[in-house]
């Protein structure tokens, strides 16, 4: 009986002693979330986050932890979940602000370019090179928005003085022209040029290889309807059938032309995108992951 009193005496002092330590969480417990972090041990750091619970934790204790879970997130590229728990962070942490950017930064790269902006519109900052990267990330919105007007208001405070943002504030500008130079290709266009010469629309388009391949196809088909057509007549069944074939490409010639140009500008707005994306993405680190 001693012994399973005893026993039971260990058991319960040990999950005290436990439940202790989860919820006065130390520096050296922080140092190795740091430490996981830092060496990609993602899913270490999620293990042994999951034995404490931030809302427990001291004001700093609490806003740090939450700093580096949305931090864990973002590096796993679970933007909306970082943003989330970024935008958790509470005023009067050192990392207040930035956790704010990087807010912003995860909803435009969500597709919440309007939210990201509302967010950055409501911080007030006094530091210029941070008042500078507010105006940066509000240009990169801009952009995202295809709001050109607001972009060239924003670009004038780009003062490519600090080495953290003057890199990515003429690959702005560069992005500002590309969109500014772009001129749309027209569907109608492409459809008719493929009309007159099957395959030309394609290559109005940039598709060469495709639209010398079509080409190519429908001469042949049409070449060989048309010598069965001289030799046998409409009502052979050769006729028909290349026929048919002649026309089943000559047709899709035309609309893939067309649906080539709607390619066209959704490749041309992706790779525009994504690289406004990664510009507006390494000044934050570069300010404030010294």
């Amino acid at each position: 009986m001693r012994i399973f009193f005893l026993l039971f005496y260990f058991v319960t002092t040990s999950v005290s002693i436990a439940q202790e330590s989860l919820i006065n969480f130390s520096e050296d417990d922080l140092k190795f979330l740091r430490y996981l972090q830092k060496t990609k041990q993602y899913h270490q750091f999620e293990t042994y986050f999951r034995y404490v619970d931030p809302e427990d934790q001291s004001f700093t204790v609490r806003n740090e932890l939450l700093y580096l879970k949305a931090g864990n997130a973002y590096y796993q590229k679970n933007l909306q979940l970082a943003a989330d728990l970024f935008l958790d962070v509470n005023r009067g942490f050192s990392r207040y602000e930035e956790s704010r950017f990087f807010a912003a930064y995860c909803l435009s790269h969500s597709n919440k370019v309007k939210e990201s902006e509302q967010l950055l519109e409501d911080l007030i900052i006094e530091d210029p090179i941070i008042k500078e990267l507010k105006d940066f990330q509000q240009a990169g919105n801009a952009l995202l928005s295809r709001d050109l007007n607001k972009f060239r208001g924003l670009s004038k405070n780009f003062t490519y003085q600090h080495y953290a943002l003057m890199g990515e504030e003429e690959k702005l500008i560069d992005y500002y022209q590309e969109l500014k130079d772009f001129k749309p290709k027209s569907m109608v266009l492409a459809g008719l040029m493929s009309a007159v010469i099957p395959g030309s629309g394609k290559i109005y388009t940039g598709k060469v290889g495709e639209g010398i391949a079509a080409l190519l196809t429908i001469g042949v088909l049409g070449t060989i309807t048309a010598e069965n057509y001289i030799k046998a007549g409409l009502g052979n069944y050769k006729t028909i059938f290349f026929g048919s074939i002649f026309s089943v490409f000559y047709l899709g010639n035309i609309y893939g032309s067309m649906v080539s140009v709607k390619v066209y500008r959704q490749e041309f707005n992706e790779t525009i995108d994504q690289g406004i994306l990664f510009s507006m993405h390494i000044p934050i680190r570069n300010v404030f992951l010294k």
